[in-house]
């Protein structure tokens, strides 16, 4: 059984499927988020910048060197670290102020890595108090 299906609904989960975070949180850089301009249009737009962000990342994370400042793992890309040993550093996650929308602070690239893995991969998550 999944670790989150043992939380109450007043607990904060200590891991989420990468399933969940690709499709319920937006990547704080995919563009403008609308906040009262919530038509077709608007949507639509930010539905197709979201997938666009998640499909740049992908990109970067089965990059052999992609980022090395940050990524120190023993494997020659951070896809392959998260299919080996999955997730090691947690999620930064939160509510954005303006859009009150669920959104990824930290961890884009993570939650890239273990969706293309394997979508039901347990993530490890913080959540953020920061406000976008």
């Amino acid at each position: 059984m999944p670790a989150h299906n043992h939380v109450s609904s007043d607990q904060m989960r200590l891991f989420i499927p990468a399933r969940e975070l690709r499709e319920d949180f937006h990547p704080t850089d995919a563009g403008p988020v609308p906040h009262r301009d919530d038509s077709s249009e608007t949507v639509t737009a930010l539905q197709n910048n979201v997938k666009r962000s998640w499909r740049h990342k992908l990109a970067e994370v089965k990059s052999p060197g992609w980022n090395d400042a940050f990524y120190k793992g023993d494997m020659p890309t951070l896809y392959e670290d998260v299919a080996a040993r999955g997730v090691q550093r947690p999620v930064f996650i939160g509510q954005g102020y303006l859009s009150n929308r669920r959104m990824i602070y930290d961890g884009h690239h993570r939650v890239a890595a273990a969706y293309a893995n394997d979508p039901d991969t347990e993530v490890p998550v913080r959540y953020s108090t920061s406000e976008l």
